[in-house]
């Protein structure tokens, strides 16, 4: 059987079990990485880059060229001893923003320097990319458009998220208020479990990793893809919410449940 467990508290992680034995997803943590730690934990089954006391300062060309090309070795060196560890690796999987200095630089980076370490293993994105309505800095598209042409040339797959849409669904679909950052990585999470779906259940399509960008991919440089999510319910209301599948396919193409 192989199946996703779900933690309590919004901590995920995927387990599969061959013959009573545990097998559990490799995954590397960069969470504030120029700054501390967020709350000075560690997650289970994970492994931490570090900290370091430099800030990048929202700029994207520092996180990439100055202080994250003196931290990226030691980084890449945790990556590659989590992918030692692994009997397959298959590919790797990237969640990061382009608008701070840490995503788009330190992020694109550490992708730069997965491909140049295995040239055969596919590499996959989660970009959260920046809107004018809820921009913290002025220096957000330039950080974008400065990692989006990292991610054309040494990324094979990457899904786009944008954080207007990530807030329009919060609060108009979903009736948050206020929604927190908790509250949207949950929404960010339900997305990558759906991409990954494929990769966790047994099927006769989309296998694995390969097969989706070969299915999806029409261009090596044109492997942006547009994120449509069905359902979307808050944890609140997911536990007694039914649905059936004509009413999922109106929602998947309506056009208020996009991502981007």
């Amino acid at each position: 059987k192989q199946w996703y467990q779900r933690r309590v508290h919004g901590k995920q992680w995927y387990q599969r079990r061959v013959h009573g034995k545990q097998w559990y997803q490799r995954r590397v943590h960069g969470k504030q990485w120029y700054q501390r730690r967020v709350h000075g934990k560690q997650c289970n089954n994970a492994e931490y880059m570090g900290s370091s006391g430099i800030n990048a300062e929202y700029m994207g060309a520092k996180g990439h060229y100055t202080e994250g090309a003196e931290i990226v070795e030691q980084a890449i060196d945790v990556v590659r001893k989590e992918a030692e560890g692994s009997d397959h690796v298959q590919g790797f999987q990237i969640a990061h923003s382009l608008g701070g200095g840490t995503g788009s630089g330190l992020g694109t980076l550490l992708l730069l320097k997965i491909r140049d370490a295995y040239p055969d293993r596919l590499t996959k994105t989660y970009s959260i990319y920046p809107s004018p309505k809820v921009s913290d800095t002025v220096v957000e598209p330039y950080n974008a458009i400065l990692a989006t042409h990292q991610l054309l040339e040494n990324a094979d797959q990457t899904y786009v998220i944008d954080n207007e849409a990530l807030y329009s669904i919060s609060v108009n679909l979903l009736k948050e208020d206020h929604p927190t950052y908790s509250f949207l990585n949950y929404m960010i999470s339900q997305v990558q479990m759906g991409c990954t779906a494929s990769l966790r259940f047994s099927g006769q399509l989309n296998g694995d990793l390969r097969k989706l960008g070969v299915n999806l991919i029409p261009f090596p440089r044109l492997h942006f893809f547009n994120i449509a999510q069905a359902p979307i319910l808050s944890p609140k209301h997911s536990g007694y919410t039914k649905l059936f599948t004509q009413e999922l396919t109106q929602q998947v193409w309506s056009g208020k449940q996009f991502l981007a």
